[in-house]
C-alpha cells in the first residue's frame, strides 16, 4: 500500500539523529539523490513497503510508526524500547508480546506486498493476562 502525503522534511533531522544523510537513504533505496530529495520535499514518489521497511530500519522505528508519522507529517517521538529477550530452556528466544505483534504486522505487510494475489490471514488468540 503506497503512501503519499505532503512533505517529509522532518526526515532529514530524523536521519541525522541516526547518523545518516539523504545520500545514505538514496543508496539504501538504490536511487539517485534527487529521488530522495523529491520524496522529502514533495512526498513523491509514493513510499513503497520495501522502501518503508528500509527507512524504518534506518530510523530504528517500526514500519507502523513510520507510516503513521508520514501520514501525520510528524517526526518520530520516541526511541524504540529495547527488546526484552531471554532464552528459554528450549533455546527459543522469548520477547515481550508488543514486540512480537509489531514484528508480525511488519512481516504480514511485507508478505502482502510480495504476494499481492494471495490472501494472507493471521489469527492470534491471547490470554487476557497479556
Amino acid at each position: 500500500m503506497p503512501v503519499r502525503k505532503g512533505t517529509h522534511r522532518w526526515l532529514v533531522s530524523a536521519l541525522a539523529d541516526q547518523g545518516y544523510r539523504q545520500r545514505d537513504l538514496a543508496k539504501a533505496w538504490g536511487v539517485n539523490d534527487a529521488v530522495v530529495s523529491r520524496f522529502v520535499g514533495k512526498g513523491e514518489p509514493a513510499l513503497s513497503l520495501e522502501r518503508a521497511d528500509t527507512l524504518s530500519r534506518m530510523l530504528k522505528i517500526s514500519v507502523d510508526e513510520l507510516l503513521t508519522r508520514i501520514g501525520e507529517k510528524l517526526p518520530p517521538t520516541r526511541k524504540p524500547a529495547p527488546r526484552s529477550e531471554a532464552m528459554s530452556p528450549s533455546g527459543i528466544t522469548a520477547r515481550n508480546p508488543e514486540t512480537v505483534l509489531a514484528e508480525l504486522r511488519e512481516a504480514v505487510a511485507r508478505a502482502r506486498a510480495a504476494l499481492p494475489s494471495a490472501t494472507i490471514e493471521v489469527t492470534i488468540k491471547l490470554d487476557e493476562k497479556l
